[in-house]
């Protein structure tokens, strides 16, 4: 006797579902807030004591919010997009107000960086 396998087709009207297509992908559940420029929002978001900030490079301005994170040495792109996601999380576990994370210049890999914190800052 002649095996043969099939396919299942789905549903046109099914979805598959993604973890990347999820609206919150990785979020962490302190809110995230995008910013152009840190030090031009930090007022904003009043006493630093309870602040969570990523900085996409190790230079960073003086700023003496609660934890700070440097995602890479050199802004390289590559290593901050390798540790985007346990940034948020580790400073999630710090039971922060806020975490804030300057938006990434729109272009390349810099283009899927603000999707990433997009979906993260999502309270939905």
């Amino acid at each position: 006797p002649e095996a043969y396998l099939l396919r299942q087709r789905s549903n046109a009207e099914e979805s598959i579902v993604a973890p990347g297509m999820i609206k919150r992908h990785y979020a962490p559940n302190t809110p995230l807030k995008i910013v152009d420029s840190i030090e031009n929002h930090l007022e904003e978001f009043g006493s630093l004591n309870r602040i969570g900030v990523i900085y996409p490079a190790k230079t960073k301005p003086h700023i003496l919010a609660s934890q700070t994170i440097a995602l890479s040495r050199g802004g390289d792109l590559s290593e901050i997009a390798e540790k985007l996601y346990a940034a948020f999380h580790q400073l999630d576990k710090q039971k922060l107000d806020y975490l804030i994370i300057e938006r990434f210049e729109n272009i390349g890999l810099g283009r899927t960086l603000n999707d990433k914190i997009t979906r993260a800052s999502s309270q939905d």
